[in-house]
Order: C-alpha cells, then structure tokens, then sequence
C-alpha cells in the first residue's frame, strides 16, 4: 500500500481525507496546520496513529510524559487524591531528570492503580475527541506524516479506529450546534438564579452542583475542569438549566468598551434593546432577575444601566437606591425605563441622578425612541474614554 504522506484539506473534504490518511500502518503522527481556524490563527494539532491503524493520541504537542499524566489528572478526578500526589511527584521528578520513559510511568500509573486499564482508555478518548471539536472548526490547512516509534509505547487497545473517532466527532459536533441557542462559548460564567432554584425540584446531586457553583465565578471551561468532565456534557446540562431558567449565561467579554447593561423582565423588551444597542456599535448584557442585579452590575461593570421601572419582586426605583447606596457602583449612569408618557415633577426631583426615557408604545413611536436612545449613549458613554476602574 503507497502511503500518504502529506495533503491540504477543506473542510468539505476533510473527513474523507482523514479516514484515507489513518489507513498509513506506520507509527507517528499526523500534523495538522489551520490556516483559518475559529480557535486561533495558524492553529496546529497533532494526531497519533500506530502501526496498527488506530488513533491512540491527540494534542496540540506531541506526546510526552508529562502530557500524559496531565491527560490522566485532566479527565479522571479520582487522580487528584491526596493519596496519589507522592506518586505523581515521583513521576514527576523522574522525568525531568530524564530516567524515564511514557512506558514505564504509563506501567507504574497501572500498576498502582491509581487509574484502571479501563478508565486510563476512557480519558486518552476524552482528549482525543476534544481535539477533534477543534480540528472539525477549522476551514482548511494542510496536513504532513511525521514518522515516530516511540508512539508504539501505547498499547493498541488503549486506542481507537479512524471510524469509531470520526463518527463521534461528528456526532459532537451536531450536538454543539444544537447548544448553540443557549451556550455561545465555554467561556461564558453562568450566573445561579437563586429565587427560581428555591422553587425547582431538582435531583440532590444537581443542587447540590447548583450551590457550589453559585460560590465562585466559574466559566463553564473552567468547571468541567474541575469536575472532570467532558465539556460537551457541562454544556448539555448548564443548557437544560437555562432553559429551566435556573442560570444565566453570562457572555465573556470581548469589546474594547464596558458593555452596556438592562435589566427588564420582558425577554422581548431585551431582545428589542439589544437590536438597537447593537446596530449603535455597543456589547448588551441583559438582566432578567432584579434579584440578581446588583451582583451582575458589580461584576460586569457596564458604562451605564437601563432599568425598567415595573418588575416583579423589586421595583425599578428600589433597585436605584441599591446600586446608589452602593459605593463600588454608585457613580454608573442610570436610566429608569418607563412605560408612563408624562412623569411628575415629585418623581423626577426624587430621582434627579437619574435620565428617563419612554418606552415606544407603538411602531410610530420607535423612531423616537431610537433617537433619544442614541443621545443618552454618545453622552454617558462614547463621550467617556471606555475604561472602567476597578
């Protein structure tokens, strides 16, 4: 059989490429480079294949030692014990000083059982079908063979076939499309709705996640990490979670400005504020718990705040007086949305530090609105500098 040694790919082409490529029984990698790649330019990984014609590693570096007891640590929290760390330095400290191979830890790791046969696959399947969510992002690059031996260290029943591998990458990837509606990036900090989580029944171990959650400013990355877990099933469960409205996703930061923020009960008045805050050149971050406010303004930090006066539980004109009262907020630009036409003068001297502007009533009216919209941020916000202080 001629071997393939090299091709460039698209990605109309790039599973039949793949499956032709893995069919090489030789050991060594394959090394991909992505000219145009969602994760980051010029990104690169490598793919391990054995002589055997299965797919035992992947990692944006080859195969090392260390890399692989991060896999093991990564993706198996029993690892973590306090009991294991003796051993983990020893392996450690061996490898560094070089009188060590992959073999012999991976021996030893067995041996002491500090991970089964069948859980030490489960984990090398882990990493190599997340690399596969990066490598099915990407457009197009090329790919080359690179010969290595030392990849016949792993037995060939810790890996994989070309088929087995590329049919649940595929199937990740549809179900990352489908998550798409409600998880935009594993980045994101999900944000506990605690009044409707008091109200939910849901499974002790789910709440009892919940409650730990809600104790740190977690992204979503960062807690499958901690849990071990696949973040395909964190994205999965955080989803049905807000769908249940129980979290809130909050959106990583990615705009040179602070983001400007409404909390309003009404999913559509959102949706209608965003549209127009957006097509202004401006980040939105919505608020849908009044009861959750203040901890979201503190820690997004926005250049300034729309509020709609009439929500459930605190009112527009309460939760004023919170931020207000509120010295690591106090200073951020307030605006009380109002469905009233006409305010009082009593009203306006009682919220003097604050702007109003009318909610449109009706299509005639959005213009208007837009308008008055539009003036309110070139005034508090584009005529600061878009730097928020700590």
């Amino acid at each position: 059989m001629s071997h393939i040694h090299s091709f460039p790919f698209s990605k109309l082409d790039f599973v039949s490429q793949l499956l032709a490529a893995f069919q090489s029984s030789q050991n060594g990698y394959w090394h991909f480079n992505f000219s145009n790649s969602s994760l980051s330019p010029n990104y690169s990984a490598y793919l391990g294949v054995n002589e055997k014609g299965t797919v035992c590693y992947a990692g944006s570096h080859r195969l090392t030692s260390e890399s692989f007891l991060r896999t093991v640590k990564r993706f198996n929290v029993a690892a973590r014990q306090e009991k294991y760390k003796p051993y983990f330095l020893e392996w450690s400290a061996t490898i560094e000083q070089g009188n060590t191979s992959i073999c012999t830890v991976m021996t030893d790791i067995l041996l002491k059982r500090v991970i089964s046969p069948k859980e030490l696959r489960q984990a090398l399947k882990q990493k190599i079908l997340l690399q596969f969510d990066n490598l099915f992002a990407a457009e197009k690059g090329d790919a080359s063979f690179i010969l290595d031996s030392h990849l016949n260290v792993i037995d060939p029943l810790l890996g994989f076939t070309a088929h087995e591998i590329i049919s649940e990458g595929l199937l990740r990837q549809k179900k990352w499309e489908q998550l798409k509606s409600f998880i935009l990036s594993m980045d994101g900090i999900p944000i506990i709705n605690h009044n409707k989580l008091n109200k939910t029944k849901l499974p002790p171990l789910q709440k009892k996640l919940l409650e730990r959650i809600s104790k740190h400013e977690k992204s979503l990355e960062q807690i499958s990490v901690a849990l071990g877990k696949d973040p395909l099933e964190i994205a999965s469960l955080f989803a049905q979670w807000v769908q249940l409205e129980l979290v809130e996703i909050e959106r990583p930061m990615q705009f040179d400005c602070a983001p400007i923020m409404i909390i309003d009960d009404s999913p559509l008045v959102i949706k209608q504020f965003d549209h127009l805050v957006r097509a202004l050149g401006h980040q939105v971050v919505a608020c849908q718990t009044p009861d959750n406010a203040v901890d979201k303004i503190q820690r997004v930090r926005p250049s300034m705040v729309f509020i709609d006066i009439n929500m459930p539980g605190i009112t527009g004109f309460e939760l004023v007086k919170q931020i207000r009262q509120n010295s690591k907020i106090a200073s951020i630009p307030l605006v009380i949305l109002t469905g009233e036409q006409k305010l009082s003068n009593k009203w306006r001297a009682q919220w003097s530090a604050c702007e109003f502007l009318t909610k449109p009533l009706g299509l005639d009216e959005i213009k208007s609105f837009q308008s008055q919209l539009k003036d309110l941020i070139q005034q508090f916000v584009e005529g600061e500098s878009c730097l928020v202080t700590a």
